[in-house]
């Protein structure tokens, strides 16, 4: 008894094992799960150690059994081939965003390319050409990154800005701190991909299996983010306005649309594809709209402050019949991306292009 007794391992040691492999563990999945998104999440993206970002792998291309051509060109971009630089009769445009832009990668219904054919069609004397530079699972952070390493080496004269949705998806305002910047709590959610995994997990598949979300109205949900401000988003989308300026390229701002609209029943919600952001303090209709519109807010007042155009795609998409527009919460399906390229061509066409 006496030799069992000492071969007894103490209690503080115990912990301090414990603790190990718990970390251990993290740190295994952490991995894990970072070289299953880098490399394995798809068959169309690749992390680039070098620039930290997902991006496209090029020179990808097939049919989809509806004919739709998925292509991803050599330079990294969703649509065809196109020249290093423009040709002086060439206008061009590029359209910077995440997968409200990639569209799947089905370039050819996706608005830049519907954009381009309108214009191109009203207008004998001089050619746009539009490049896709949308990218899935982008944020404002990456948008930026790619901008000012890769977009203006292409010399456009106009860079179209749809961005924001992964922002206010993923970044919960409870975690920021009084200024709006993040919190160490809230960076370290948005960097690990532990976090994200069980977060999806949690708020995307377990949600709405449990309990479905709050569509009764409710006037303290409708205003719960009227003082909200995204500041780090906002000082994103300043800087790619401020960079763009100092190149003197042009730039447009969209603001986001989405399908979701105050009167939904449970059953428009399931028809419609609707999903919450990842986190727990938004799931209701009224408190989901709150928070949207606290960021087209924030785009609009961008806008203003440095003087650039806006097409307001939230406006233009009211008083139309949202759930023919959108496939889910607030990607635009085919005929969602006819009416983004038609406002998008009138504005254009207003500015001079």
């Amino acid at each position: 008894m006496a030799a069992k007794a000492a071969r007894q391992i103490p209690i503080h040691r115990q912990v301090i094992y414990s603790v190990v492999l718990v970390v251990l563990f993290i740190l295994v999945a952490e991995v894990g799960l970072r070289m299953y998104a880098y490399y394995f999440r798809t068959s169309y993206e690749r992390f680039n150690y070098d620039t930290g970002r997902l991006e496209l792998v090029p020179g990808l291309s097939h049919r989809t059994e509806k004919g739709y051509e998925f292509r991803i060109n050599s330079k990294g971009f969703v649509g065809p081939e196109f020249d290093e630089q423009p040709l002086p009769s060439v206008t061009r445009i590029i359209s910077l965003g995440d997968s409200c832009t990639f569209t799947l990668g089905l370039w050819e219904i996706a608005y830049p390319a519907v954009t381009q054919r309108i214009m191109n069609a009203r207008s004998h004397s001089r050619s746009v050409e539009f490049i896709n530079a949308g990218i899935e699972g982008y944020n404002s952070e990456y948008a930026l990154s790619r901008l000012r390493d890769e977009i203006v080496r292409y010399s456009p004269r106009l860079v179209t800005v749809y961005i924001g949705w992964n922002d206010l998806m993923k970044i919960d305002p409870a975690h920021l701190s009084a200024t709006g910047q993040y919190t160490s709590l809230a960076r370290f959610i948005e960097h690990s991909y532990l976090m994200k995994a069980m977060k999806k997990v949690i708020f995307v598949n377990l949600r709405s299996v449990v309990v479905a979300p709050v569509v009764e109205p409710n006037i303290e949900d409708a205003h719960a983010y009227d003082l909200f401000v995204p500041k780090g988003y906002q000082e994103n989308l300043e800087s790619m306005i401020v960079f763009l300026q100092k190149q003197n390229i042009g730039v447009v701002v969209f603001s986001l649309p989405t399908v979701v609209e105050r009167g939904m029943s449970q059953e428009d919600i399931r028809k419609r594809g609707v999903f919450f952001p990842y986190f727990a303090g938004t799931y209701s209709i009224d408190k989901f709209l709150s928070l949207h519109a606290a960021y087209n807010r924030g785009i609009r007042q961008v806008a203003e402050k440095f003087g650039v155009p806006l097409i307001d795609l939230d406006k233009a998409f009211e008083g139309r019949e949202k759930k023919e527009l959108f496939w889910d919460t607030m990607h635009p399906n085919e005929a969602g991306n006819r009416v983004i390229a038609g406002v998008l061509a009138d504005q254009l066409q207003q500015l001079g292009f």
